[in-house]
């Protein structure tokens, strides 16, 4: 599973075609997780009623990952003396 930055999300949004065609696919076989921290940014940037409505039926159609599994486990332990060598 994948989890996109806002940056790309709205490069996305914006039809960029340097992000659309492979972001288009990895959408179509739910590949990308909807976090939501990412999803809020997007919302504080609408402009309009239906750039919302938009992000909101991503938000609505999407797998979604919670705060609680967002960070790897490796990564809790990138600091500690096991971990670095």
């Amino acid at each position: 599973m994948i989890i996109l930055d806002t940056s790309i999300w709205i490069e996305y949004l914006k039809n960029n075609q340097m992000y659309f065609p492979r972001i288009s696919k990895l959408l179509e076989s739910k590949e990308i997780l909807a976090v939501e921290c990412v999803f809020g940014e997007l919302l504080q940037g609408v402009k309009n009623k239906s750039e919302k409505e938009i992000i909101l039926n991503f938000w609505t159609h999407m797998p979604k990952e919670y705060y609680e599994n967002i960070i790897p486990e490796e990564l809790k332990y990138q600091n500690s003396p096991t971990f670095t060598q």
